[in-house]
């Protein structure tokens, strides 16, 4: 039994140090900022961080709906838990307390790889047998 629960100790430790590593990413992040109204971005900003914590994240957030001329949203734990589970988190207009007139503002943290790369388009092969 003993060996039973070291041996989770250790693997919850191995993830616990997984995980703090993959949230302690020190090198420029960068969030792309954007709001929604018909299901279509309506403003868009894409802003730098040097880390990401609680407070560079609501900077940046502020910062961004300063300039957008929009309130800033009521950041809950829930919002940054959601950020750091699934690297995008979604505002409603009822997490303001000023009105907005925008569906949806949306913060989603873009990797490097995926920035500067452009994915090549689906194509299907076609045979010369097929008619």
């Amino acid at each position: 039994m003993d060996c039973l629960i070291l041996s989770y100790f250790a693997l919850s430790v191995n993830l616990f140090v997984a995980r703090a590593a993959d949230l302690c990413y020190t090198a420029r992040m960068k969030l792309w900022i954007y709001t929604l109204k018909d299901h279509r971005v309506a403003d868009s900003a894409l802003t730098e961080l040097d880390k990401l914590d609680d407070e560079s994240f609501i900077a940046a957030l502020r910062e961004v709906c300063h300039t957008f001329d929009t309130a800033t949203p009521l950041v809950l734990k829930n919002h940054i838990k959601h950020f750091e589970q699934f690297n995008i988190v979604r505002f409603k207009p009822a997490d303001f307390v000023e009105t907005v007139k925008f569906d949806v503002l949306a913060v989603e943290w873009m990797k490097e790889e995926e920035a500067g790369k452009k994915k090549p388009p689906r194509r299907t092969t076609y045979t010369d047998d097929i008619i």
